[in-house]
């Protein structure tokens, strides 16, 4: 590429509104070189366009835009080449490089300013035919101290007749402005950028094609054909960006590279882990590839509508159900027990408490901040290691904001039962017993279990969340659940999800790949649900459905609160929960 000298002298520019065929003429209308000049001085100053030569008349005034990266070429093209391509000086240009004619390049400038006129006018009043408006304008306007006088003495000598009240028009200098506003208001008018200029549809967005499975479905092993030309498209664009052979801090810049390099890291997280939260792949990316996620995932993995891996999304090929092992990616998930945070305002949080002095850094390289999940801990050496295929990648770490540790605040509200950090509940997931098959409610986790941690987890989010201490007494109790506290749910006591719950973050919609919008619940969480209320709002905290064994007919209040806490502890708190139940009275 022909390198370009910028030793050039700094420029500003004026997009002008109106077609100019008199350059003098047109520099005047915006106030002549004087005020030109003065804009190079004064970063504030603005240019008023006056349309025309009255004093009276309202002028527009101008935006400014202030760059660095604009430069001002001048090319000299044989003019057969240029009238050929009907003026288009890329196609020209383009022509002359294959027919390798000659044609010369020449920088003019550095445009540090740019002057746009983008505002409405304000209102306009002729006054050309004002006897009034004309004699002011050549006395007072211009200063003329004998004309002045005249004028006063014309005034004062008419001074009766020009107090009488005929009902015609009064003849006075324009006002000097109509508008209310200090500037006429800009009412930023786009068209339909859906709807070409002969009125048909046009829709470039990027179809996402996510594969979402119902439970028990055979898992895809591709992603969806519809999706190849999109890929063939940014790896088509990616080898033309390097075959031009402009600079590699460029060409890392580009959309094509921020596509294929993000889909890499993608692929790279599910070869380690093949079930994943999507928050969390979020956060393991670097930041300028976090906007190309939502279109690499449906490349990689698929979405289960139900069960309990309904939050997460799954390596293509990889049935959860399957294999036992894949108890440690189950979702939990707490709707209303925690705040979940945009990753904006998370970024805002980590870099208040971002205090060298106090980082501290554990056995597995996790500090007070960010930290590896537990189901990468066999990545451990490779995360340290600078030369692994992990760091070249540029996989990062997680904000610890993410997971249930039992006395934090969470800004997460899915978690899986591998990552978590309590060890009442780690205590829990190790003592369990992993069943045969896998069921739709509690996964591979036997009942029993699974309600006992999702009864410690619920308890401990809430007393996060309200700012309660937690009672260790209370802890010990619901681990300590005998069977026959938990009949109820072994009898198939836990509600199951609601049909028509989809999964919010399955990214099946269709959407522009430039300018990511904001996608909502990062975790996929059902967003129609009321702020506090919470999941399983037919279940006492105990994880028993109060419809499946018995009824409003058989139990009397006393009975009730005998199978809510039958040490007698807290029966107010527990008549309050009692109460929200449907069939209590």
């Amino acid at each position: 590429m022909t390198e370009i000298d910028l030793d050039v002298p700094s420029l500003m520019s004026v997009e002008y509104p109106l077609r100019v065929l008199n350059t003098e003429k047109a520099i005047e209308l915006i106030g002549g070189e004087t005020v030109l000049k003065q804009c190079f001085i004064d970063p504030d100053l603005r240019l008023q366009l006056q349309l025309r030569n009255d004093p009276l008349s309202h002028p527009i005034r101008s935006s400014v835009q202030n760059n660095k990266k604009n430069v001002l070429l001048k090319f000299r093209i044989p003019k057969r080449i240029l009238d050929g391509n009907n003026g288009d000086i890329r196609k020209s240009i383009k022509q002359c490089e294959i027919e390798e004619i000659d044609y010369t390049v020449k920088t003019c400038g550095l445009l540090s300013k740019n002057f746009k006129f983008r505002e409405m006018s304000d209102f306009q009043q002729l006054k050309r035919n004002s006897d009034f408006n004309n004699k002011f304008n050549e006395s007072i306007r211009i200063g003329d101290f004998n004309k002045i006088c005249q004028f006063s003495n014309e005034i004062g000598g008419n001074i009766e007749k020009i107090q009488e009240f005929n009902n015609n028009d009064i003849d006075l200098p324009s006002l000097v402005r109509f508008a209310r506003l200090d500037l006429p208001y800009n009412y930023k008018y786009f068209g339909n950028l859906l709807i070409d200029e002969d009125g048909k549809f046009v829709n470039n967005a990027v179809k996402l094609y996510g594969i979402q499975i119902n439970y028990n479905e055979k898992p895809p092993l591709n992603y969806d054909e519809r999706l190849q030309p999109e890929l063939e498209k940014m790896k088509f664009e990616m080898e033309e960006i390097k075959n031009s052979g402009i600079d590699k801090s460029l060409i890392e810049e580009s959309t094509p590279y921020h596509f294929l390099k993000c889909l890499e890291i993608v692929r790279k997280l599910f070869e380690m882990k093949p079930v994943w939260i999507r928050r969390h792949i979020h956060w393991l990316l670097p930041k300028n590839l976090r906007n190309q996620l939502r279109f690499t995932l449906p490349y990689v993995s698929y979405t289960v509508s139900k069960g309990p891996f309904r939050h997460s999304f799954i390596k293509f090929g990889y049935d959860p159900s399957k294999n036992k092992e894949a108890y440690k990616y189950q979702i939990e998930a707490f709707r209303g027990n925690s705040k979940s945070n945009h990753d904006e305002e998370i970024e805002k949080i980590i870099a208040n408490n971002n205090t060298n002095d106090n980082i501290t850094t554990d056995e597995f390289g996790n500090d007070n901040i960010y930290m590896i999940p537990p189901t990468l801990y066999e990545y451990i050496e490779e995360f340290s290691d600078t030369n692994s295929d992990i760091n070249k990648l540029g996989i990062g770490k997680i904000p610890k904001q993410l997971f249930f540790d039992g006395k934090n605040p969470c800004n997460s509200l899915s978690f899986q039962l591998g990552d978590i950090l309590d060890d009442d509940v780690k205590k829990l997931i190790k003592n369990c017993t992993i069943n045969d098959k896998c069921n739709i409610d509690n996964g591979w986790i036997d009942l029993k279990s699974m309600a006992k941690i999702r009864s410690v987890m619920k308890y401990k989010l809430t007393c996060v969340r309200e700012g309660i201490v937690v009672n260790d007494e209370k802890v010990l109790e619901i681990m300590s659940r005998s069977e026959k506290r938990l009949r109820s749910i072994e009898d198939g006591g836990i509600k199951k999800e609601e049909e028509g719950e989809e999964d919010g973050d399955n990214d099946n919609d269709s959407n522009n790949r430039e300018g990511d919008e904001e996608e909502g619940d990062e975790d996929g969480n059902d967003n129609n649900r009321e702020d506090g209320e919470e999941v399983d709002m037919d279940m006492d905290n105990e994880g028993r459905d109060f419809g499946d064994e018995h009824s409003g007919e058989e139990m009397d209040i006393l009975e009730r609160l005998r199978l809510f806490n039958p040490k007698g502890k807290d029966v107010l708190k527990e008549i309050k929960q009692i109460i929200v139940q449907d069939n209590i009275i």
